[in-house]
């Protein structure tokens, strides 16, 4: 990963772009920003393996990273998604200390990285930061039970509606690099599936869809075929102020 600056600590006032950072209560985050570096990050970098430690958290301003799942067979399943909303590693690096997922950027962004330990300690000694982290963790869990009623209840082409809007809002690009394969496992369906529902939203105006980039066109339109749980999640969203701005269209 390459880096591209350390963050100032005078720029205490200044929000980092990240919403679970910036859920931080002030003097908790004042304590991490000595130790940030924001850092470009490309498609494919992969942050962690299955079993191993985590020396770094980090926390994305814009782009994409994937939660794989890898199976005895070999095979890969990507079971998440997370953006600026969350961060990936800090939870394990505060219980114990490893990685049991594979954890990919999927769309090029810029990231904060912060080592371990002095993230660490400042769960260790911060009651006001452990409170902050429990509640994005409650978030992060009310999120995955939604989804699981979503894919229990809701047809293929209202989730994959809810998919899109939501990897637009994590990653905060209009422009996004997902394959038919990673979206429908995300959608839980199959890929005959996507493709045909997608090339019906391309001609529909919604969405651009070429050599598994995606530029979404038509918010307003992909909002109406959404599922009621993007609604409901958004919802819980700006009850707990996440920022609910929309990245701008090219």
């Amino acid at each position: 990963m390459s880096v591209k600056r350390t963050a100032e600590p005078s720029s205490d006032a200044v929000p980092t772009g990240n919403f679970l950072l910036d859920s931080f209560p002030a003097d908790d985050l004042a304590r991490l920003r000595p130790h940030l570096v924001e850092s470009e990050v490309e498609a494919g970098e992969v942050l962690y393996e299955p079993g191993s430690e985590i020396d770094n958290v980090y926390f994305p301003r814009r782009g994409l990273v994937s939660i794989v799942s890898v199976l005895f067979s070999g095979q890969h399943v990507v079971s998440s998604i997370l953006g600026r909303e969350s961060g990936a590693g800090f939870v394990e690096a505060c219980g114990g200390g490893l990685m049991h997922s594979r954890v990919i950027v999927q769309t090029p962004g810029t990231f904060w990285r912060v080592p371990t330990q002095p993230y660490r300690k400042a769960f260790n000694t911060s009651l006001t930061f452990r409170r902050a982290i429990g509640r994005h963790i409650e978030f992060l869990l009310t999120e995955a039970r939604q989804e699981i009623a979503c894919h229990a209840v809701h047809r293929a082409e209202h989730r994959l509606a809810r998919v899109l809007l939501v990897c637009q809002d994590k990653s905060g690009l209009n422009e996004l690099e997902m394959t038919q394969e990673m979206l429908a496992t995300m959608v839980a369906t199959q890929r005959t599936t996507i493709s045909g529902v997608a090339i019906s939203m391309k001609r529909r105006g919604m969405l651009d869809y070429a050599r598994g980039r995606i530029r979404i066109r038509d918010v307003p339109a992909l909002e109406r075929q959404a599922c009621e749980c993007y609604a409901t999640m958004k919802n819980l969203r700006d009850a707990m102020g996440q920022p609910a701005d929309r990245p701008a269209r090219a």
